[in-house]
Protein backbone atom coordinates (compact mmCIF):
# COMPACT_ATOMS: atom_id res chain seq x y z
CA UNK A 1 0.00 0.00 0.00
CA UNK A 2 1.21 3.80 -0.94
CA UNK A 3 -0.27 6.05 0.84
CA UNK A 4 0.54 9.97 -0.41
CA UNK A 5 -1.68 13.57 0.72
CA UNK A 6 -4.07 12.08 -1.68
CA UNK A 7 -4.59 8.63 -1.69
CA UNK A 8 -4.48 9.15 2.27
CA UNK A 9 -7.48 11.40 2.39
CA UNK A 10 -10.00 9.01 0.54
CA UNK A 11 -8.33 6.02 2.72
CA UNK A 12 -9.03 7.97 5.80
CA UNK A 13 -12.35 8.75 4.77
CA UNK A 14 -13.79 5.38 4.29
CA UNK A 15 -11.89 4.13 7.46
CA UNK A 16 -12.33 7.03 9.81
CA UNK A 17 -11.17 5.57 13.24
CA UNK A 18 -7.45 4.27 12.18
CA UNK A 19 -7.00 2.84 15.95
CA UNK A 20 -6.34 -0.73 15.96
CA UNK A 21 -5.65 -0.72 12.05
CA UNK A 22 -2.41 -2.98 10.52
CA UNK A 23 -0.44 -1.69 8.09
CA UNK A 24 2.11 -4.05 6.93
CA UNK A 25 4.81 -3.47 3.91
CA UNK A 26 3.46 0.15 3.83
CA UNK A 27 4.93 4.03 1.93
CA UNK A 28 3.84 6.69 3.72
CA UNK A 29 5.22 9.42 1.57
CA UNK A 30 5.47 13.21 1.09
CA UNK A 31 2.15 13.36 3.81
CA UNK A 32 1.07 15.59 6.36
CA UNK A 33 -0.98 14.27 9.77
CA UNK A 34 -3.13 16.37 11.87
CA UNK A 35 -4.97 15.35 14.76
CA UNK A 36 -5.05 11.69 13.13
CA UNK A 37 -4.78 8.93 15.36
CA UNK A 38 -3.32 5.62 15.04
CA UNK A 39 -4.18 3.81 18.40
CA UNK A 40 -2.90 0.69 18.92
CA UNK A 41 -2.02 0.54 15.53
CA UNK A 42 0.20 -2.08 14.23
CA UNK A 43 2.93 -1.44 11.12
CA UNK A 44 4.96 -3.79 9.92
CA UNK A 45 8.23 -2.99 7.93
CA UNK A 46 6.73 -0.12 6.58
CA UNK A 47 8.30 3.46 5.27
CA UNK A 48 7.72 6.76 6.44
CA UNK A 49 9.70 9.56 4.15
CA UNK A 50 9.31 13.41 4.41
CA UNK A 51 6.34 12.90 6.78
CA UNK A 52 4.93 15.67 9.13
CA UNK A 53 2.91 15.18 11.75
CA UNK A 54 1.16 16.91 14.28
CA UNK A 55 -0.96 16.53 17.40
CA UNK A 56 -1.28 12.58 16.02
CA UNK A 57 -2.06 9.71 18.77
CA UNK A 58 0.62 6.65 18.21
CA UNK A 59 0.02 5.79 21.53
CA UNK A 60 -0.03 1.86 22.39
CA UNK A 61 1.39 1.54 18.59
CA UNK A 62 4.00 -0.71 17.66
CA UNK A 63 6.38 -0.61 14.73
CA UNK A 64 8.64 -3.36 13.91
CA UNK A 65 11.09 -2.81 11.12
CA UNK A 66 10.47 0.22 10.02
CA UNK A 67 12.01 3.05 8.59
CA UNK A 68 12.21 7.03 9.21
CA UNK A 69 13.77 9.10 7.08
CA UNK A 70 13.67 12.96 6.96
CA UNK A 71 9.88 12.83 9.23
CA UNK A 72 9.28 15.72 12.14
CA UNK A 73 6.75 14.88 14.92
CA UNK A 74 5.72 17.61 16.53
CA UNK A 75 3.19 17.88 19.58
CA UNK A 76 2.72 14.05 19.20
CA UNK A 77 2.06 11.52 21.52
CA UNK A 78 4.03 8.01 21.42
CA UNK A 79 2.78 7.03 25.37
CA UNK A 80 3.46 3.51 25.41
CA UNK A 81 4.63 2.55 21.71
CA UNK A 82 7.04 0.00 21.08
CA UNK A 83 9.89 0.47 18.29
CA UNK A 84 11.78 -2.88 17.28
CA UNK A 85 14.45 -2.98 14.68
CA UNK A 86 13.42 0.39 13.33
CA UNK A 87 15.47 2.93 11.66
CA UNK A 88 15.18 6.83 12.06
CA UNK A 89 17.41 9.32 9.50
CA UNK A 90 17.09 13.08 9.70
CA UNK A 91 13.93 13.21 11.64
CA UNK A 92 13.07 15.32 14.26
CA UNK A 93 10.83 14.85 17.25
CA UNK A 94 9.40 17.87 19.45
CA UNK A 95 7.05 18.87 22.27
CA UNK A 96 6.04 15.21 22.48
CA UNK A 97 5.19 12.31 25.11
CA UNK A 98 7.45 9.14 24.61
CA UNK A 99 7.25 8.35 28.26
CA UNK A 100 7.19 4.78 28.96
CA UNK A 101 8.16 3.91 25.07
CA UNK A 102 10.55 0.89 24.06
CA UNK A 103 13.23 1.29 21.19
CA UNK A 104 14.92 -2.02 20.44
CA UNK A 105 17.53 -2.41 18.48
CA UNK A 106 16.77 1.20 16.31
CA UNK A 107 19.12 3.01 14.48
CA UNK A 108 19.39 6.51 14.89
CA UNK A 109 20.80 8.72 12.64
CA UNK A 110 21.38 12.48 12.57
CA UNK A 111 18.05 12.59 14.39
CA UNK A 112 17.09 15.82 16.86
CA UNK A 113 15.00 14.84 19.31
CA UNK A 114 13.66 18.34 21.97
CA UNK A 115 11.53 18.74 24.90
CA UNK A 116 10.13 15.28 24.36
CA UNK A 117 8.82 13.50 27.63
CA UNK A 118 10.88 10.31 28.41
CA UNK A 119 10.41 9.42 31.02
CA UNK A 120 10.35 5.57 32.14
CA UNK A 121 11.61 5.18 28.21
CA UNK A 122 13.85 2.40 27.42
CA UNK A 123 16.50 2.30 24.60
CA UNK A 124 18.75 -0.68 24.26
CA UNK A 125 20.45 -2.99 22.22
CA UNK A 126 20.76 0.37 19.85
CA UNK A 127 23.06 2.72 17.63
CA UNK A 128 23.12 6.43 18.10
CA UNK A 129 24.76 8.65 15.99
CA UNK A 130 25.35 12.11 15.42
CA UNK A 131 21.85 12.88 17.29
CA UNK A 132 20.80 15.09 20.06
CA UNK A 133 18.58 14.71 22.89
CA UNK A 134 17.68 18.70 23.92
CA UNK A 135 16.05 19.63 26.81
CA UNK A 136 14.50 16.14 26.96
CA UNK A 137 13.03 14.49 30.56
CA UNK A 138 14.94 11.28 31.58
CA UNK A 139 13.33 10.31 34.96
CA UNK A 140 13.09 6.30 35.50
CA UNK A 141 14.47 6.00 31.98
CA UNK A 142 16.97 3.36 30.77
CA UNK A 143 19.81 3.36 27.82
CA UNK A 144 21.71 0.36 27.98
CA UNK A 145 23.45 -2.03 25.92
CA UNK A 146 23.77 0.84 22.61
CA UNK A 147 26.27 2.19 20.67
CA UNK A 148 26.31 6.56 21.12
CA UNK A 149 29.05 8.23 18.65
CA UNK A 150 28.93 11.90 18.49
CA UNK A 151 25.56 12.33 20.75
CA UNK A 152 24.41 15.38 22.33
CA UNK A 153 22.44 15.50 25.93
CA UNK A 154 22.98 19.03 26.67
CA UNK A 155 20.46 20.86 28.42
CA UNK A 156 18.16 17.56 29.33
CA UNK A 157 17.40 16.72 32.94
CA UNK A 158 15.37 14.92 35.33
CA UNK A 159 18.39 11.76 35.10
CA UNK A 160 16.58 10.85 38.73
CA UNK A 161 16.64 6.96 38.72
CA UNK A 162 18.32 6.89 35.28
CA UNK A 163 19.48 3.36 34.00
CA UNK A 164 22.78 4.03 31.59
CA UNK A 165 24.65 1.12 31.90
CA UNK A 166 26.84 -1.54 29.44
CA UNK A 167 26.99 1.28 26.59
CA UNK A 168 29.77 2.49 24.22
CA UNK A 169 30.77 5.16 22.01
CA UNK A 170 32.42 8.42 21.85
CA UNK A 171 31.84 12.29 21.50
CA UNK A 172 29.24 12.07 24.51
CA UNK A 173 28.04 15.78 25.12
CA UNK A 174 26.48 15.94 28.25
CA UNK A 175 25.41 19.02 31.01
CA UNK A 176 28.52 20.32 31.74
CA UNK A 177 27.37 23.06 34.41
CA UNK A 178 24.65 25.32 34.79
CA UNK A 179 20.66 23.66 36.24
CA UNK A 180 20.88 20.99 33.90
CA UNK A 181 23.91 19.68 35.42
CA UNK A 182 23.40 20.01 38.75
CA UNK A 183 19.89 18.24 38.80
CA UNK A 184 21.59 14.90 39.07
CA UNK A 185 25.26 16.13 39.48
CA UNK A 186 26.54 12.78 41.41
CA UNK A 187 25.17 10.97 38.20
CA UNK A 188 27.13 13.02 35.29
CA UNK A 189 30.56 13.32 38.01
CA UNK A 190 30.36 9.18 36.92
CA UNK A 191 29.90 9.31 33.80
CA UNK A 192 32.75 11.92 32.95
CA UNK A 193 35.02 9.26 34.68
CA UNK A 194 34.09 6.27 32.00
CA UNK A 195 36.48 5.83 28.81
CA UNK A 196 33.75 5.83 25.90
CA UNK A 197 36.23 5.24 23.48
CA UNK A 198 36.72 1.79 21.84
Amino acid sequence: MYLDENNFQNFQNVKRDLREEDFDYVVVSSIELEHASFHKADFYESKFQEVKSYFTDYSYATFIGCTFEDCKFVRDRFWKSKFQSCKFTNCSVSDSNMREAIFEECSFMKTKISWVDMREAVISKSNIEKSEFLSCFFEKSAVVDSMLNDVNFEYSYDWTKMEFRGNRGQKIKYPETGYFANTNKEFWEKMREIDWYI
